[in-house]
């Protein structure tokens, strides 16, 4: 009864409180329960998180979120497994593929761990469209393939169905109709056995399709009209204005131009009573481009002008949109004040970002410039060439680097202008645009250091402090990436250990490596800063638990060539070049040491001297 009352309780202040109602439901669910009713709890949690993924992207991640760590923490291999499901499929809609890859296959194992077949075939049909979607179509085949393999050994006849649907439309995207025809053939077997009515017409659209590929056109219109038949049986507005759509290529094929247009309009009446818009949008395109190619001229314009209404009104569809839009526009200010960028002119126009980010590389070139002009008075001609070879690698890293987040930024307001995402959608956007501003200010930071450096022959003042307050000090400045990745920062430093050398060169030093070893930590695992005494010398490691380095990218890592670990981060290569240098002119020393999918742990050696190089 107990477990009953708390998932009645946690549903309802999920449903009516979407944020502050989940962090009452984390509390009793599991911390007030023991580990049967956590069992059942987080089973519970799962699948309501599954059920709302398309309704509700945020509170499905936050669910999902929560009842991993929980999962993880008391060794429920399954609940595991499933939340990583779930939080795969949100970051594949939101189009974060990379990290939708990562979850996807540490779920996979997860199932492997605990032999749940089913569970495997579900993830590895996703991964398929995953890939698909990614435009590896190969890979996508692959993981389709070894998904039919594991359903075909339990008998999973429903999952079978589906992945033979996806190889076909896979097929089709490459030209390959007759082996799309004959994946559609062998999904319909074990539709009709499941007496799918509504997947057996839209598998009947896909095998028209394929026949009309193949111009068989009259199989073509048999499998389209079984397929309408059904739809319309099943009240499917959406499914019978596909196919109407699909069923005018046909006849426009065939040369009937009347019944092409027919079916045009037969569709378009169906698209808008049911609120179709984008598939409107689609239905104008066809019959404006079929109308102009016939030399109907005025009809063509008049479509052409019904396709613009009705993008303008889906653009202003939604008032909430505008005031999102305002609210964007203020944090994107906000985060550009923070990065001494036009403040006055990020506060008029928010497209303005786009310049501003243009006149941010021209400073940065023109800094570089400036230190190439000062080094080559002091220099010999060896050391100038090293200076353009350094200038050629940096104007590559901002060109590659500061156009990532313009892209996104672009995409974003884009997206806002069209009126395709929601609330939550945009305030999820909207948070991973401050971590890509984040990254931007990091680079853009360690750019300045190095440049100010190379100018003024940065000198370097020796003088004594504590150790442990300094570590404490950037261990600090990352609260919020410990945070986010839940990360146990742990120091081992005597409490009155004492060293004299540059302070501010040893924060720097210090800061990049810790930012270093939390982004590149896994989630919920641990960083280790150790500091210790010999002969005088001083020496620090910072560990972490991550993904490592390469073995040969190692010898390279401190080089101009190298890029962070495998370029997962940007300016990383910029913060440890920074660092090795800096080390050296402390008369230190900066190392690595890593061992893939172990971590990585970064140590530096400092003398107690105060003349430095």
């Amino acid at each position: 009864m107990k477990s009953v009352f708390l998932y009645f309780i946690s549903f309802f202040f999920i449903s009516v409180f979407p944020y502050k109602g989940f962090a009452q439901v984390d509390r009793f669910f599991f911390e007030e329960l023991d580990y049967g009713d956590k069992i059942e709890a987080i089973d519970s949690l799962n699948a309501y998180a599954w059920e709302i993924k398309s309704s509700d992207i945020s509170t499905s991640l936050d669910i999902s979120k929560a009842v991993m760590n929980e999962s993880i923490l008391i060794d429920y291999t399954k609940g595991r497994a499933a939340a990583l499901q779930t939080l795969g499929y949100l970051n594949y809609m939101l189009g974060n593929y990379s990290q939708a890859t990562e979850l996807y296959l540490k779920g996979l194992r997860s199932y492997e761990e605990i032999n749940d077949v089913k569970g495997q075939v579900v993830v590895t049909n996703a991964m398929g469209l995953l890939y698909y979607q990614m435009g590896r179509k190969e890979l996508a085949l692959d993981y389709y393939d070894r998904a039919e393999r594991l359903a075909s050994d339990i008998k999973l006849y429903e999952y079978i169905s589906r992945i033979d649907n996806n190889k076909g439309i896979l097929y089709l995207a490459i030209n390959q109709p007759e082996k799309a025809l004959d994946s559609f053939e062998k999904s319909l077997v074990y539709m009709e056995q499941a007496n799918d009515s509504r997947g057996m017409a839209y598998l009947y659209n896909n095998i028209g399709e394929s026949h009309l590929k193949l111009n068989n056109f009259d199989s073509a219109q048999y499998y389209f009209d079984l397929s309408l038949n059904i739809k319309e049986h099943i009240k499917d507005n959406y499914g019978i204005a596909y196919t109407l759509l699909k069923s005018s290529d046909l006849y426009k094929r065939r040369g009937d131009t009347s019944k092409a247009l027919t079916t045009l309009n037969k569709g378009i009446k169906v698209a808008q009573d049911y609120s179709g818009g984008p598939l409107l949008m689609d239905f104008y395109r066809v019959k404006y481009n079929l109308l102009k190619e016939k030399g109907r001229l005025p009809e063509a314009l008049y479509v052409m002008e019904q396709y613009n209404n009705l993008r303008d009104s889906l653009n202003l569809k939604e008032e909430k949109l505008k005031v999102a839009s305002l609210e964007l526009s203020r944090q994107l200010e906000d985060k550009v004040s923070e990065l001494n960028l036009a403040r006055e002119v990020q506060a008029r126009n928010k497209m303005n970002n786009l310049l501003l980010a243009g006149l941010i590389i021209l400073l940065i070139g023109f800094i570089i410039v400036i230190s190439l002009y000062y080094q080559q008075k002091v220099r010999a001609n060896k050391e100038l060439q090293e200076l353009v070879k350094i200038k050629d690698e940096l104007f590559t890293i901002i060109s590659h680097d500061y156009r990532a987040p313009l892209k996104s930024l672009r995409g974003m307001l884009e997206l806002m202008k069209m009126g395709g995402i929601s609330d939550r959608e945009l305030q999820f956007l909207t948070a991973e645009m401050l971590v890509r501003f984040d990254q931007t200010d990091e680079m853009l930071t360690n750019l300045l250091h190095w440049a100010k450096s190379s100018i003024d022959d940065q000198q370097l003042i020796p003088e004594s402090f504590t150790v442990k307050q300094i570590l404490i000090e950037s261990v600090s400045s990352f609260d919020n990436l410990a945070r986010q990745k839940q990360l146990d920062v742990r120091l081992d430093v005597p409490e009155e250990m004492k060293f004299i050398t540059d302070k501010n060169a040893f924060l720097f030093i210090m800061r990049n490596l810790i930012s270093n070893a939390m982004k590149f930590s896994k989630d919920n695992s641990i960083v280790h800063v150790n500091a210790s005494k010999s002969n005088d010398e001083l020496i620090i490691e910072v560990q972490d638990f991550g993904f490592g380095i390469p073995p040969e990218q190692i010898e390279n890592l401190f080089r101009w060539k190298a890029t962070g670990r495998s370029g997962l981060t940007q300016g990383v290569g910029i913060g440890l070049m920074l660092c090795y240098d800096l080390a050296r002119k402390l008369n230190g020393q900066l190392t690595a040491e890593s061992h893939p999918q172990e971590g990585s742990t970064f140590i530096l050696r400092l003398p107690k001297i105060n003349n430095y190089i």
